[in-house]
């Protein structure tokens, strides 16, 4: 009988803590509900447990509902310093990161609203849309998927579920009184955890983290979890927007710096084209290959990066292709880091980790635009003749057929 009180004493005492979590993120929803318009700093800490690389985003962030788009649902401005931005006034969508590109990308959403929306929203994989997809999905006025997603978690806490909710007190961030509350869900090998502070006056989120692993990828020889950890902090909270009807127009874009169209840069030639010429160092020798040196072979080209799913789910399916067709002396397969991220070091560390000896395997930089690789990763197939005989941008579940078909047309034709 005494076990049984104690017991009913816990339950109870978590459903009246779940119950005062509950309605303090329910406030704290229907504060962000209430936001048409809002000026603020976000500071974003990512780490792909893929790689293990950590990547950190700041910006100083304009946002206002636009009920009527139907492409973003609302108009924002994200600066993100060194005189980087990405903007969406409603008629274009613009990305510009100095030092990765020396121009300003123009997606517009009136001329091909299909491709505006696959680049925009959610964002696309080259690393100026994933800047835009990072501050896009963790903005302020959509903070309120997070909360919800809270409070649903709330609900299921209990023995049964195995979750557990602490709730933290007398806790500041930046001098701002919070609430804050913690969900923990033990795994087999590992413990997913939420956390949510929201501010004591305002109700408003000032910070979100949550770690998380998903699902496994074969990679090589093996697999690997994927997974990731995200913090996010906004600070400088105002509900006004000084200065965002300047940086919607065109006034904003900076001066002598070119403006280049999104389907101009993704389309610079077509299939049957001749390809344009390649010298590049060979990964673990350093010595340089030139694609004019292979004439006469098939080659398959995989532009990627250190980073992103896609670009091991692409890799995956490279492995696959050069197990069919690796032996051949006429097909011959080139992964291209053409990325400004990944530095030369990075990418040896990579090719060394990932046991990709059986590739052929580059670095290079400055090579984007004469490609139109614009994201992560970008396929193509040269026939023996040395011309474009098939490419697709980005990863799908299609690829590894697609790719196995036409390597079978090349080698088919005279």
């Amino acid at each position: 009988m005494r076990t049984f009180l104690i017991t009913a004493s816990l339950l109870f005492t978590l459903l009246l803590r779940a119950q005062d979590a509950k309605e303090i993120l329910g406030k704290s929803l229907q504060a962000v509900k209430n936001l048409e318009q809002a000026s603020y700093h976000v500071s974003i800490v990512q780490t792909n447990l893929l790689t293990n690389d950590t990547n950190r985003y700041e910006a100083d962030c304009w946002v206002k509902k636009m009920p009527r788009d139907s492409l973003t649902g609302m108009h924002y401005y994200f600066s993100t310093g060194n005189g980087g931005f990405c903007k969406y006034n409603g008629t274009a969508y613009y990305s510009y990161v100095p030092g990765y590109y020396d121009f300003v990308i123009r997606y517009s959403a009136k001329e091909n609203p299909g491709k505006f929306r696959a680049a925009v929203v959610p964002g696309g994989i080259s690393p100026p849309e994933v800047t835009s997809q990072v501050y896009f999905t963790f903005n302020l006025l959509r903070s309120g998927e997070e909360i919800s997603s809270m409070i649903d978690e709330i609900s299921a806490v209990g023995p049964k579920s195995g979750s557990v909710l602490s709730i933290i007190k007398d806790t500041l961030v930046d001098d701002v009184e919070c609430y804050g509350f913690r969900i923990t869900k033990p795994k087999k090998n590992f413990a997913t955890h939420k956390l949510i502070l929201v501010d004591r006056d305002n109700f408003l989120p000032l910070t979100m983290i949550r770690d998380f692993k998903s699902g496994n990828i074969s990679i090589k020889n093996g697999t690997m979890a994927l997974g990731q950890y995200s913090s996010v902090r906004y600070s400088k909270i105002k509900k006004s927007l000084p200065r965002f009807d300047y940086l919607m127009s065109e006034k904003s874009l900076p001066k002598k710096v070119e403006v280049a169209d999104h389907l101009l840069l993704t389309e610079p030639f077509r299939i049957g084209d001749h390809a344009p010429a390649l010298a590049l160092p060979l990964a673990g020798t350093g010595r340089n290959i030139s694609t004019d040196s292979l004439a006469g072979r098939v080659l398959v080209l995989n532009f990627t990066s250190s980073s992103c799913l896609h670009n091991a789910e692409g890799a995956a399916v490279i492995k696959e292709l050069y197990t069919k067709y690796g032996e051949r002396k006429d097909v011959i397969f080139i992964n291209i880091f053409s990325s400004g991220a990944d530095s030369r070091e990075k990418v040896e560390k990579y090719y060394k980790e990932q046991s990709l000896e059986g590739f052929t395997f580059y670095y290079s930089t400055d090579i984007e635009r004469t490609w139109g690789i614009l994201g992560y990763p970008d396929f193509f197939l040269i026939d023996r003749h040395g011309r474009i005989a098939y490419f697709q941008r980005g990863y799908n579940g299609d690829l590894l057929y697609n790719m196995a078909r036409q390597i079978d047309d090349c080698l088919g034709r005279p």
